[in-house]
């Protein structure tokens, strides 16, 4: 996946589904680098950051929507979800937690930041912590 100021590169995706105490919860993990396409020393303007974060807001969330597409039909199988169990979690290589929220009130800019942190060309986890009705 790619737009004009970034790749994103997934390596890797893995899915963990548990059943305890009569409560479903599935995980997909997808681990991916991010590399710019621009040069990270030179001066970009505010309209150029604007568009770049925005860029960046938009490859995330289609990566986390074609995990969901990638994965409907194995989830179909565990039970019905919605939004409201559904939360987005950003680690780095070392699985520090970066930024955790549920889906429902996910701010993008928070998340971005938390990915900004993240040096890059190193690895992104992100995890799709999913609780099914």
């Amino acid at each position: 996946m790619e737009n004009k100021y970034f790749s994103l590169n997934v390596w890797q995706r893995d899915e963990k589904f548990f059943i305890k105490s009569g409560v479903t919860e599935g995980f997909l993990t997808v681990r991916f680098t991010l590399h710019p396409k621009y040069n990270q020393n030179d001066t970009l303007s505010g309209s150029q950051l604007l568009v770049k974060n925005t860029e960046l807001k938009l490859l995330i969330k289609d990566l986390i929507d074609e995990e969901f597409e990638r994965e409907s039909d194995r989830l179909s199988l565990f039970g019905e979800f919605d939004d409201d169990g559904i939360t987005i979690n950003i680690k780095d290589q070392n699985y520090r937690n970066l930024f955790k929220q549920p889906i429902i009130s996910l701010n993008f800019n928070e998340m971005i930041e938390s990915i900004q942190q993240i040096i890059f060309g190193d690895e992104i986890i992100l995890d799709i912590e999913i609780k099914f009705k």
